[in-house]
């Protein structure tokens, strides 16, 4: 039996070619299509953060948008460049995200890739994504749905791209782990998010100034999640009469 590495929420190679890869690219295209239709008139710019290898870029590349893609793996940005030669790719870690010197008309982060900090580090990031958006452009994130996984606990067992895999999880203080055991002996992935409730982002858009514009699930504005929904996408945009004393979160 392979053992967990030290270092949680690492993406390995073995990950990429068994999940990521495998996805149908219908699914992509739709995903990609949502996006895309979020984008305002007279702006063509995408912030993609933990963009991986770019399955998203790619495509929105093909719908004539410019899509700039942050990750922190060297790696997974390798195979981006190669895949979406158009868009532009920078290494950055979402803990310490750097500074850019322009703004966008969707700032996306997709598939349960928010959430790996503590509650403060989580606002800090959403307060660098609004920071790059566009005055009239919004922020996307594609996160877990915590009533969904709360009732799904069981191990699952599965096989993707020619490999089998035990995946087990928990949810204690409000994060899920999740333990990816392969049957080749690679070392055993682990992730660990924290969950956010409807009500807990509406929270924190509100203590920033913004606001959940839209909640739906499967990238189609006309499904409102429910319980059997594993994953919710939240769309933040300005709260056009906000009150003083919103902002930055403190650092």
């Amino acid at each position: 039996m392979s053992r967990p590495t030290d270092q949680t929420s690492e993406y390995s190679t073995h990950w990429f070619e068994t999940f990521a890869d495998t996805i149908d690219p219908a699914q992509t295209r739709r995903e990609a299509a949502f996006i895309a239709g979020l984008v305002p008139t007279g702006s063509r710019a995408v912030l993609d953060v933990c963009c991986g290898r770019g399955r998203h870029a790619a495509v929105l590349s093909e719908m004539s948008l410019e899509v700039l893609g942050i990750d922190r793996s060297a790696g997974a940005l390798a195979h981006a460049r190669e895949r979406a030669p158009r868009c532009r790719f920078i290494e950055g870690d979402t803990t310490n995200p750097p500074r850019l010197d322009e703004r966008f008309g969707v700032v996306c982060c997709l598939w349960q890739s928010f959430g790996y900090g503590d509650d403060a580090q989580n606002e800090r990031l959403l307060w660098w994504m609004i920071e790059h958006a566009l005055p009239e452009g919004c922020v996307v994130l594609d996160l877990y749905n915590p009533a969904f996984f709360r009732t799904r606990l069981k191990p699952r067992s599965g096989r993707l791209g020619g490999t089998s895999f035990v995946e087990r999880k928990r949810i204690r203080d409000g994060r899920l782990r999740v333990e990816i055991e392969y049957e080749d002996g690679t070392p055993t992935d682990v992730f660990v998010w924290r969950l956010y409730t409807p009500e807990a982002l509406d929270a924190i858009a509100a203590r920033l100034g913004w606001r959940v514009a839209r909640a739906c699930t499967g990238f189609d504005a006309a499904n409102e999640p429910t319980a059997n929904s594993p994953r919710t996408q939240y769309v933040f945009r300005r709260e056009r009469e906000a009150s003083t004393g919103r902002g930055a979160p403190t650092r």
